[in-house]
């Protein structure tokens, strides 16, 4: 009887110590990039789930790993875990909604009835839009996608075609590529890699940090990847200081996007020479041109072009 006693009276204590921590120390927190809810406080413990940039989390109580990084527990998904407070920050109360939930897109982009490829377009979005979004989710390529509200419709547009933030891109946020880069994980030569970018690309970063060396690196998204890229590899600006040109192979449609996705503008005939000041990859790794034809500006595929 006394055994018992003894150990319900330990539980209840280790139950108001939780209690006391929890109420203590409460709060809210915004995802800065996908991120690994764990079992434990710690990266010895196995990932229950991943949780996608720009999630808003409540926290009910903290614990530091033994490399003195703070962790969260947090619920989400119908699950309890842990996430790493590198790889989020701290939601204030009350106020508006800040540039964290806003995009703006970086290209015509289609707004679809839902979460992927597959949906209907209800119609499409210019360039330079600004648009508030509630909520995001992965389609099967694990492209994620915002919910957002435009001309009185909602919908979905991808996150490959959009950036984080309010406002269009200006010459001071775009760098462009001078050789072929890694874009890794953070912003050293540590961090693993997470692909190679070509030379000659203009990307938009938000935010840079200085490594051990003093070199900068800037924090850039490229085909649905964030990640951080050096300065020695790349020159601020666009690259349309510096156009180039290329030659069409054959009859190509010109696009309002980087991508088979978007809708045609007009057929532009074989043999014609063309000048380009940007291009991306889409999620094949067809190269795309951005191009002016006939007064009027898209993309052109690679697969039909050849440079001059």
């Amino acid at each position: 009887m006394k055994l018992r006693l003894r150990i319900l009276a330990l539980a209840i204590g280790i139950a108001m110590g939780l209690m006391g921590v929890s109420a203590l120390a409460e709060g809210k927190i915004v995802t800065t990039g996908s991120v690994h809810m764990r079992t434990g406080p710690g990266l010895d413990y196995s990932s229950r789930r991943t949780i996608d940039e720009g999630v808003t989390l409540s926290w009910d109580y903290t614990d530091t790993d033994d490399r003195g990084v703070t962790w969260y527990h947090v619920s989400y998904g119908g699950k309890k875990g842990w996430v790493s407070s590198m790889y989020a920050r701290a939601k204030k109360s009350g106020g508006s909604s800040g540039s964290s939930d806003k995009v703006t897109t970086s290209g015509s982009v289609n707004l679809r009835r839902g979460p992927g490829l597959d949906y209907d377009s209800i119609t499409t979005i210019e360039a330079g839009t600004t648009l508030s979004w509630d909520r995001t989710e992965k389609d099967e390529r694990g492209v994620a996608w915002y919910h957002v509200s435009y001309g009185g419709k909602k919908g979905w547009v991808s996150s490959k075609y959009v950036g984080k933030g309010s406002g269009g891109a200006s010459q001071d946020n775009r760098v462009t590529t001078t050789g072929s880069v890694n874009l890794r994980y953070g912003p050293g030569l540590d961090y693993a890699d997470i692909r190679a970018i070509g030379e000659g690309v203009t990307l938009t970063w938000d935010r840079t940090e200085r490594d051990e060396r003093g070199v900068l690196w800037y924090r850039v998204r490229y085909n649905g990847d964030r990640g951080w890229i050096s300065s020695r590899y790349a020159k601020k600006g666009s690259s349309s200081s510096s156009a180039r040109r290329l030659t069409t192979t054959g009859n190509v449609r010109l696009r309002r996007g980087p991508g088979l996705d978007y809708t045609d503008i007009m057929v532009i005939e074989a043999d014609t020479v063309l000048t380009w000041d940007d291009r991306q990859e889409d999620d094949r790794g067809v190269t795309w041109y951005h191009v002016s034809y006939s007064g009027k500006k898209g993309w052109v595929s690679g697969m039909y072009a050849r440079i001059r």
